[in-house]
């Protein structure tokens, strides 16, 4: 492995990505080579908690990007390799 950077993962290998259909959107996807990738663990965890609060003040703390986590657990900060 020669290239290692950190996705944002939720339980069950999905990746948080983002993508245009008529608005900007984050969702999760199961393609690594699609998620939003950071050099640093921090930068990871950093943005994910911003769009964690930005989720929770629009949508409610159970629903929305995050809402699996009362159920399935947390998502985090996890490192990649690519070859």
């Amino acid at each position: 492995m020669s290239d290692f950077r950190w996705l944002i993962e939720a339980p069950g290998a999905r990746y948080l990505a983002a993508r245009k259909l008529g608005n900007h959107e984050f969702h999760w996807t199961q393609d690594h080579n699609e998620a939003i990738a950071f050099r640093t663990e921090a930068q990871a965890d950093i943005t994910m908690m911003a769009i964690r609060d930005i989720n929770r003040q629009i949508n409610g703390f159970d629903k929305g990007l995050f809402g699996f986590e009362a159920s399935l657990g947390n998502a985090c900060a996890v490192e990649h390799g690519w070859l």
